[in-house]
């Protein structure tokens, strides 16, 4: 692979491949001196400026810009303490919004944190999030008004929300994915950078200041659009693997799913039995993805698929810190002690990927303009593929048993609801009971007691996740505790009781 790498990056510093490419601009930064270059996407630099260090500060390790680019966060540590430092800012005249420093009023260790996340601006950028972590004490997430600088909203560790939640602990750090829509999605890892166990990701609605898991997020290798769709790849064993390089301590991730935030579904899109899916991406605005697959123990490739699931492009892995454009994507890599911005045309192909500039020094890209094609159609669903039964000509017929009802106590149970909705897990089997969670499409639950039939409805008690509460059958002809299903395959319908 490295070989193949050199080839491609050798060929473009050459000027061997040439191609056109659509307008867009990227920031890159240089954390130890604080400069900040804006550059075109033929590699000329329009803008330049040095990040200054406050006093008491170093400057800036983490740089997040809002989609529109008019805003900027940075976050900063002490230059002789454990203090850290968040300000927000506007790009075009650097007017200061919010300084925001972790509390002193206690002690301070190595362990403590002040996040700001690659997707901490929401989806219309009126919103910024980030999290701070103290040893000892736990964990916070802050929603921060960008136009005034006021902070709306906290969570903190021991909400009542988050302690029903027994996946969810002071000791784990949330990691935030999306700000969209009044609703917060995140997923935690633990102290060591670890993700905490596989497939519990969780919803906080600011509106109604309700914490419910969700199936969205499961890991840290995906990819979010500005839309709230996401990719991500995911092991499944209802699709076949056959890599025997990956070591059997971990699972092969065989299946890059699709994950649908307004209509909260999720499913399988991609299959690759041969390969091990690393991570996936957006590209080309969102037409298409880029997903990285280890093949064996010197190859990873990086895949180009759209939307309908067909391949279009295989490539050597080729450099680190991918990023998409309106008609591609961007990458760095390393030459000659340089650091390369590598340019790749998806639209056409019509070379591995253009030379855009050339520095020395530790550059990173912390943001892109690019619009997101608000026409893009859905991607491909595939179905798992299922070993048929053995049959024998000389079986004899077995009478049909009298069917079970399809909802029973002991039965576990998955939600389905309504496009773009959520249902309500309520304390008591009526619609005037209070409102303990909202769940969404794919949740699986526990039937505990039932039925019971309450005003139009019919009620069933459930559990998940270390909580109780009840849950309608159906509403308006549509079944919403339905079979468990183990790949979810898309059936939704709207908001509940």
């Amino acid at each position: 692979m490295r070989i193949c790498r050199w080839i491609i990056v050798a060929c473009i510093l050459n000027g061997i491949l040439v191609t056109s490419a659509q307008d867009w601009t990227t920031w890159l930064y240089h954390p130890d001196d604080g400069l900040l270059l804006h550059l075109d996407n033929e590699g000329t630099i329009l803008d330049t400026r040095t990040i200054p260090a406050d006093d008491g500060y170093n400057r800036p390790h983490v740089i997040v810009f809002s989609h529109d680019q008019l805003l900027m966060a940075t976050v900063a540590k002490s230059d002789n303490s454990f203090r850290q430092r968040l300000t927000l800012y506007t790009v075009a005249d650097e007017t200061v919004i919010l300084v925001y420093d972790l509390p002193d009023d206690v002690s301070l260790n190595a362990d403590d944190q002040l996040i700001l996340s690659e997707n901490a601006f929401s989806t219309d950028d009126q919103r910024l999030t980030f999290v701070t972590v103290l040893g000892g004490v736990g964990w916070s997430i802050h929603i921060v008004d960008t136009s005034s600088g006021d902070i709306t909203h906290t969570l903190e560790h021991d909400h009542p929300q988050v302690t029903l939640q027994p996946y969810l602990s002071a000791g784990d750090i949330p990691q935030i994915v999306t700000v969209q829509d009044e609703m917060v999605s995140f997923y935690v890892e633990n102290r060591i950078g670890n993700p905490a166990p596989q497939g519990h990701s969780y919803a906080w609605f600011l509106i109604t200041d309700l914490v419910s898991e969700t199936i969205a997020f499961p890991n840290a290798n995906h990819d979010v659009l500005q839309t709230g769709e996401a990719v991500y790849p995911l092991p499944n064993k209802q699709f076949p693997s056959k890599n025997e390089t990956i070591p059997i301590s971990r699972l092969q991730h065989n299946v890059v799913y699709v994950y649908q935030t307004g209509e909260q579904v999720r499913y399988p899109s991609i299959s690759r039995p041969e390969l091990d899916l690393l991570h996936a991406w957006f590209i080309q605005g969102g037409e298409r993805i880029l997903v990285e697959a280890y093949e064996d123990e010197i190859r990873t490739r990086w895949l180009v698929y759209d939307r309908s699931g067909t391949e279009v492009r295989n490539l050597p892995k080729a450099g680190y810190d991918v990023t998409a454009t309106v008609d591609g994507f961007l990458y760095l890599t390393e030459l000659d002690e340089k650091v390369v911005l590598v340019h790749v045309n998806s639209r056409t192909f019509e070379t591995a990927g253009d030379t855009i500039w050339v520095d020395e020094g530790n550059w990173q890209i912390v943001g892109v303009s690019i619009d997101v094609n608000d026409t893009l159609l859905p991607f491909a669903q595939i179905d798992e593929e299922e070993t048929p039964p053995p049959f024998s000509s000389d079986m004899s017929p077995t009478p049909f048993p009298t069917p079970l009802p399809l909802v029973y106590i002991g039965r576990e149970m998955q939600v389905q609801v309504f496009e773009d909705g959520y249902i309500n897990l309520r304390d008591d089997p009526s619609t005037d009971g209070a409102v303990q969670a909202l769940l969404e499409n794919g949740i699986y639950v526990d039937i505990l007691d039932g039925p019971v039939e309450g005003g139009a409805y019919i009620w069933w008690k459930v559990s998940l996740s270390g909580r109780e509460g009840w849950l309608v059958e159906e509403v308006d002809g549509t079944q919403i505790l339905i079979p468990r299903r183990d790949v979810e395959d898309g059936d939704v319908g709207s908001d509940d009781e």
